[in-house]
């Protein structure tokens, strides 16, 4: 029994140590690719993630900057860089390359309005619709704020773990997608599709992985929890 009850004491500071282990971050700024523009089904890697956009909508992504998104719409001020441009009720899907899962800790986000529009829309936010490790999905959406005198929006800084327009609908894990679009304020709400007026601006995303070999080792220490779970019970039994 003292055997039994030595080897999960070992899993579990295995397990422990494992996860004091730090993350690895990265942050994707875009400025690593040429001028890009994503048609829906179409792919791009960035920064160590990995973006799709949504084979089901008919918005389209541009990768540039700012000066030369001014064609496509009123692009939001404060980023002279390069970024990426949503349009049309665009989404775009964003996974890591390395690791299964990963957790972002913020981002710089601004609104994108249609040329044709009122300096007085109001816009809604940057919506995310996730899935984490265990399976579980939610939506996290920050508000775009409100335009200047001029009728432009800029640039602004979020925290993925800050109150949202969701409440704090935060994953129980690490996240395996992230899909990222614009709502739209209704009177039921922000919501998604907009009639093509939902469209967002995103750069700086900060992200962190696992160490490699962390899932490896984390896994094994289970394996071997459970197995001493099994002994200890059939001993129990005899």
């Amino acid at each position: 029994m003292k055997k039994l009850a030595w080897r999960a004491s070992l899993c579990a500071g295995a397990l422990s140590a494992i996860a004091a282990i730090p993350a690895h971050a990265l942050t994707v700024t875009f400025d690593d690719l040429g001028p890009t523009f994503a048609l829906p089904g179409d792919s791009f890697v960035s920064g160590g993630a990995n973006f799709s956009v949504d084979r089901n909508d008919l918005g389209f992504g541009v990768v540039d900057t700012q000066a030369a998104l001014a064609s496509f719409g009123n692009a939001p001020t404060g980023n002279a860089t390069q970024y990426y441009a949503g349009f049309n009720d665009n989404i775009i899907t964003m996974t890591s390359i390395a690791t299964p899962v990963f957790s972002i800790t913020g981002f710089d986000f601004g609104f994108i309005p249609p040329v044709a529009s009122p300096n007085t829309l109001s816009p809604g936010g940057l919506a995310a619709f996730w899935t984490d490790e265990f399976g579980n999905t939610g939506l996290r959406a920050w508000d775009f704020g409100n335009s200047d005198v001029a009728g432009d929006w800029a640039f602004q800084r979020a925290s993925w773990l800050a109150p949202d327009l969701t409440d704090g609908n935060v994953p129980a894990g690490q996240l395996r997608s992230v899909n990222l679009f614009a709502c739209i304020y209704s009177a039921n709400g922000c919501g998604w599709p907009a009639n093509n007026v939902g469209q967002f601006a995103i750069d700086n995303i900060d992200f962190e992985l696992p160490v490699p070999g962390t899932w490896l080792l984390a896994g094994l220490g289970l394996a071997g929890l459970a197995v001493t779970r099994r002994r200890q019970a059939g001993a129990v039994v005899r």
